[in-house]
């Protein structure tokens, strides 16, 4: 069972919205700690937190787990774990 992260060809309503945020946060976060003003830093996490939780408004699919189909025609190979590129006559049993 794996996790399907694949991302569709629209990369969503806000992208824009939080890459703007996260540079005006970075920008604010930068003055906040050259001139050493706690509120500038304060107002900085404010800005990214709200970039953050965009995330959460600009749900497009749940992510879906599948599963490796077998079909009955197909049996598992057993070749002792050796690399599949290994020429048969190197190969010992």
């Amino acid at each position: 069972m794996f996790l399907d992260r694949r991302r569709r060809d629209n990369p969503g309503r806000f992208v824009g919205l939080k890459i703007g945020l996260f540079f005006a946060g970075a920008a604010v976060l930068l003055a906040g700690m050259v001139t050493e003003r706690d509120v500038l830093v304060a107002v900085a996490i404010g800005i990214l937190g709200v970039g953050f939780l965009l995330r959460f408004l600009d749900r497009r699919e749940p992510l879906r787990f599948h599963e490796e189909e077998e079909t009955e025609d197909e049996e598992p190979i057993d070749d002792g774990g050796l690399p599949p590129d290994l020429p048969e006559d190197r190969r010992q049993r």
